[in-house]
């Protein structure tokens, strides 16, 4: 991949979308990898630091499900439009029933359902919400 001519933005969109590609099929380890090669490259290209912070976070909230990373997502929640906003709410919700929180889980669900525009998705998340959650 390195020997590629390629652009820093092509370079960044690459290693963004195969990291996202390791967050979605659950490869722990080649997301870590991928987000330390992230950072590495970030470094290099001078590029804006708070995109460590991005990935990190990622690695926190899907990998990790760090309860730690519940105040970075309240702050993306401040300026989020109505779909971000569900986004963000069921980060937490995923977040808060692996932290054994069940109660606050539940509430982010119901914010979930709240800022979710498709019907369809809001009847899937309605099913879990009435299952306490179980499949999630």
């Amino acid at each position: 991949m390195e020997d590629l001519k390629m652009s820093i933005n092509q370079h960044l969109s690459l290693y963004d979308a195969v990291f996202n590609y390791f967050i979605t099929v659950n490869k722990k380890t080649d997301a870590r990898n991928m987000s330390r090669k992230i950072n590495v490259f970030v470094d290099e290209n001078n590029l804006d630091s708070e995109m460590k912070t991005q990935y990190e976070m990622k690695i926190k909230i899907y990998i990790d499900k760090d309860i730690s990373a519940i105040p970075y997502i309240d702050s993306m929640l401040e300026n989020a439009d109505d779909k971000e906003k569900a986004v963000r709410f069921l980060e937490k919700t995923y977040i808060y029933k692996e932290n054994n929180k069940l109660d606050d889980a539940m509430e982010c669900m119901r914010k979930v359902i709240e800022y979710t525009p498709d019907e369809k998705q809001k009847q899937i998340f309605q099913n879990l919400l009435n299952n306490n959650l179980k499949g999630l």
